[in-house]
């Protein structure tokens, strides 16, 4: 794996991946909080049994990567989702007087 320098690109590094010894879990769920002031979000990586919920990761990710990481995983599922239309406001009709 190699990680760039993010003062110096020319700079590449090789990395060894370190394996975690937690073991691979199923989630049936995501949480995403957003700061808004450094622009980092927390993803929390929940699964859901019959009387409770756990949370199997929680990671904290800066918004550019988090964004890197969109396009990896639109890319490899094939799906490109589309921006929404505004909503229109529906307008209340004025009141008879």
């Amino acid at each position: 794996m190699k990680k760039n320098n993010a003062k110096d690109e020319k700079d590449d590094v090789e990395l060894e991946l370190k394996h975690s010894t937690s073991p691979t879990s199923y989630s049936d769920y995501i949480q995403v909080a957003s700061n808004k002031k450094d622009g980092n979000l927390i993803l929390q990586l929940i699964s859901i049994l019959p009387d409770v919920l756990i949370e199997n990761h929680r990671t904290v990710l800066d918004s550019g990567f988090i964004k890197h990481f969109i396009d990896i995983l639109c890319e490899i599922i094939d799906y490109y989702p589309q921006k929404p239309k505004p909503k229109k406001k529906k307008r209340k009709p004025a009141k008879k007087k």
